[in-house]
């Protein structure tokens, strides 16, 4: 946990598109804290599960990954806050897993679960072990080690209207309740819930990282995020089949915050600037007065209780 006036925090996540989806905006929420002098970036690819890292581990000289960084020197969080593009990402393509290692002595590591496997406990195994042995192998700095963090995502939106692909080479791919039930082991679609899939991955968090002495905590992602669904609903909070939406990604860049700092979240900005979003031609995106006391409230339980789920979608 850092506190509010240190600087020189420097953040690597080692994942996937949702890593992207959590740090978009982190380094910017930084900024509305007051923290100056943060370095965020992303190791990623998309849809890249725990053992798929270890085939890149194994085959070291494999440049399929992209490496985004939000900031690399972000030394005034004033200047940041008035100037959100200061703080816009930038990503290079074709790197290895080395490559994103050593571009920082990081202070911290964030790692996750590709959200095709993240519900099944049996893959948090000892690609873990792996993983880690290898960024403290190639550590920059051998003097210090980075602190382990792990990030427990969210899940697929279950008959999420107008979310689904139109297209239908993309509905042979990808069908919802096959990947709910795979990843939940249910046996019918009835049996099959969004907020049982979310379940199912914090509880492999709990029996799977917090027993593990490499990580020093768990990031409820994925707790706050399903509070928050289904207290507003799916397409306020995705941008299609599993990513974030933009205010989406506005929330859980505050969960992140609030569980590296241990600073309790008590506001957010009146909208999602333009120049941080998907697209930018529609101008900012206001958050209302109840998206944000609901994101508030969603943030608030996922740390007081990351295990208690949602009983129903309110919408």
């Amino acid at each position: 946990v850092f506190a509010a006036d240190e600087d020189g925090l420097k953040i690597l996540m080692i994942g996937n598109s949702l890593s992207v989806d959590a740090g978009h905006m982190l380094n910017y929420v930084f900024a509305l804290e007051g923290y100056d002098n943060v370095r965020v970036s992303t190791l990623y690819r998309s849809g890249c599960k725990l053992y798929q890292h270890v085939d890149h581990i194994e085959a070291p000289s494999n440049t399929n990954y992209l490496y985004t960084f939000y900031n690399s020197k972000h030394t005034d969080a004033a200047a940041a806050v008035a100037n959100p593009a200061s703080v816009k990402p930038t990503t290079v393509s074709k790197k290895t897993m080395l490559y994103g290692i050593q571009q920082d002595d990081w202070d911290i590591i964030v790692m996750q679960q590709g959200s095709s496997e993240a519900a099944q406990a049996d893959t948090y195994n000892e690609d873990i072990q792996t993983i880690v042995d290898y960024v403290l192998q190639n550590d920059i700095n051998p003097d210090t080690k980075p602190l382990f963090v792990w990030n427990s995502i969210w899940g697929y939106p279950y008959n999420a209207d107008g979310l689904a692909p139109d297209d239908e080479t993309a509905k042979k791919w990808l069908d919802y309740v096959t990947l709910l039930k795979r990843n939940t082991g249910s046996t019918t679609a009835d049996d099959v819930t969004q907020i049982k899939m979310v379940d199912m991955i914090t509880q492999a968090a709990k029996n799977k990282i917090l027993t593990n002495d490499h990580f020093a905590y768990v990031i409820p992602s994925g707790t706050a995020f399903i509070h928050s669904c289904a207290a507003l609903d799916n397409r306020t909070m995705y941008n299609d089949y599993i990513h974030a939406s933009d205010m989406g990604r506005l929330m859980i860049s505050y969960v992140w915050y609030s569980a590296i700092t241990g600073n309790q979240v008590t506001s957010m900005p009146g909208a999602v600037p333009a120049v941080l979003m998907r697209s930018s031609t529609a101008g900012d995106r206001a958050i209302t007065k109840n998206e944000k006391a609901v994101m508030l409230d969603s943030i608030g339980k996922a740390f007081a209780d990351p295990y208690t789920m949602p009983t129903g979608f309110a919408n």
